[in-house]
């Protein structure tokens, strides 16, 4: 008969591993061009997720929190410039500044994981990556969040 301790856990039973561990292990990363893919195609949102989501698969947690913090960070600073500062007869500069923000997406966010992806090739020989159309959910929602960024700027009329 088990007794339960005050800590809320079993004797005689080993604690379950963290969710993240879990994850972690058991679903292979994407290639890092998945995540400039989802950039271009749908917003450096989208990216930014899919490349948090990606460095977590690898293991490295603290570089895919920063990722996504600062992905959200210059997204925020971009929609302000473009909100605000750019005056409304230069306009037609906001399609050109996006147009950058997309190539750019499409060339950081794979570099910024190239090391981890390779560091998990030697660590895992012969693993297969994940099929990067699985992705697309993340990519999604990022497009999706995208637009209550862009309201709550407009919003708080920094």
């Amino acid at each position: 008969m088990m007794e339960l301790d005050f800590g809320g856990s079993t004797k005689g039973l080993g604690s379950a591993p963290p969710i993240e561990a879990v994850l972690s292990w058991t679903k292979p990363p994407w290639k890092p061009r998945v995540s400039g893919r989802m950039a271009f195609w749908l917003g450096p949102l989208a990216g930014g997720i899919v490349a948090f989501v990606n460095l977590r698969r690898l293991g490295a947690r603290r570089k895919a929190n920063l990722t996504l913090l600062s992905t959200v960070a210059t997204l925020t600073l971009v929609l302000v410039i473009l909100i605000y500062v750019i005056p409304y007869y230069l306009l037609f500069l906001g399609k050109f500044i996006g147009l950058g923000i997309e190539v750019a997406g499409f060339k950081i966010f794979p570099s910024i994981q190239s090391k981890d992806f390779e560091t998990w090739q030697v660590n895992h020989p012969g693993a297969s990556t994940a099929n990067g159309w699985k992705a697309i959910g993340w990519g999604i929602l990022g497009l999706l969040s995208f637009l209550p960024l862009i309201v709550l700027v407009a919003m708080l009329g920094v």
